[in-house]
């Protein structure tokens, strides 16, 4: 008899992606240097359940334990990443030696955290040495969330009888799914940004190569914009309106068209601008020279080229799922199209992969 299956053929852990606006699984397998989709599934998170902890909480593990039952996961082991939106990112100086690190940033969190740092868990990583008032400086990035939210999202896995492989934030899960890339690409040698445009914000992550060298959370995103865009389509049509009606306000009209967007736009170009200055200011020997675009506004072609004509970066957007044998992708057992552009699902593909780079441990 003959065996139909292949015997080497190693099952990931299931990444988990609870977004702030749709929930995404994926699950992947290796053979050798090819990988293939076991299972992918996506939700959109109801609008009414966004606002409320509470309610979103049990939509999440009523819908995990159906993608559980009705699509061809294997295993109880999962990844997941903590939500940007529960993250505190923050960048650190300082003067000390490599072992002491992890007692300094407990000290600077009491002064920089939202919230107790009693309360919190603390990760952080070692970017490289900075040149300041005659002396060598080490650049951190601190990581913090606090442990009720960690429970949070242990308590969804809890009750869907899940274990968690790896709990992690989301700029590892990202580096995660390109790090493959990366290494076969022009980019191993360079400094460049992932943009990661979601729904309830911006994620910047600066890499030279696969090595994490900066990190900011940025709170615009596409709800952001899309609200932006209503608030002038109802101004315009109701000027509109009152032009019909005999107001002399054609002139006006014309000027205000897209004010809202337009705003929230440079908004964000100069957030990017200034992460883009920090980040050449800590390295003048190694400046960006590229920009990755991902994320589920990553589609909307036209607003990423704006941005990156207006950063004056070359850019790209980028497709973790490409790695995948396309045929694994269509079927029943996975909610993935079969279309390029699937830039939404970069964090669970990445979480799936399993490569997610460590962090220090200071709390």
């Amino acid at each position: 008899m003959f065996n139909i299956f292949n015997n080497n053929k190693t099952v990931l852990p299931i990444g988990i992606d609870m977004g702030s606006d749709s929930l995404k699984m994926v699950q992947l397998a290796r053979n050798q240097d090819k990988l293939s989709l076991v299972a992918a599934a996506r939700a959109e998170v109801p609008a009414d359940l966004r606002p409320n902890k509470m309610t979103r909480q049990k939509w999440f593990i009523e819908t995990i334990r159906e993608f559980m039952t009705v699509k061809p996961f294997k295993g109880r082991k999962v990844c997941l990443a903590l939500p940007s939106r529960e993250v505190f990112i923050d960048h650190i100086r300082l003067n000390c030696p490599q072992a002491q690190i992890a007692e300094k940033i407990e000290l600077e969190a009491a002064n920089r955290l939202p919230f107790n740092p009693q309360h919190g868990i603390i990760r952080h990583t070692v970017v490289g040495d900075i040149y300041e008032e005659n002396e060598t400086r080490k650049e951190v990035i601190m990581m913090a969330v606090p442990k009720k939210s960690f429970e949070y999202y242990m308590g969804i896995l809890d009750k869907c009888k899940l274990e968690a492989d790896k709990i992690n934030i989301e700029p590892c899960g990202l580096i995660s799914g390109f790090a493959p890339l990366i290494q076969k690409s022009h980019l191993k040698d360079s400094a460049y940004f992932i943009i990661d445009l979601g729904f309830g914000g911006t994620r910047i992550l600066g890499l030279h190569g696969d090595k994490l060298s900066f990190s900011r959370n940025i709170a615009i995103g596409a709800e952001q914009i899309c609200q932006a865009a209503h608030h002038d389509h109802d101004e315009g049509a109701s000027e509109s309106n009152a032009q019909a009606s005999g107001g002399n306000t054609a002139t006006a009209t014309l000027k205000k068209q897209n004010t809202h967007l337009k705003a929230i736009y440079c908004n964000l170009r100069d957030e990017i601008q200034h992460c883009i200055w920090y980040h050449d200011m800590l390295f003048p020997h190694q400046p960006l020279n590229s920009l990755i675009f991902l994320g589920g506004l990553a589609c909307q072609t036209g607003f990423c080229q704006s941005l990156a004509q207006a950063l004056e970066l070359p850019a790209q957007l980028a497709d973790s799922i490409s790695q995948v044998q396309p045929e694994t992708l269509v079927g029943p057992h996975s909610d993935i199209t079969n279309e390029s552009g699937n830039y939404e699902w970069s964090l669970a593909f990445g979480l799936s992969l399993n490569k997610i780079p460590e962090l220090g441990e200071t709390r």
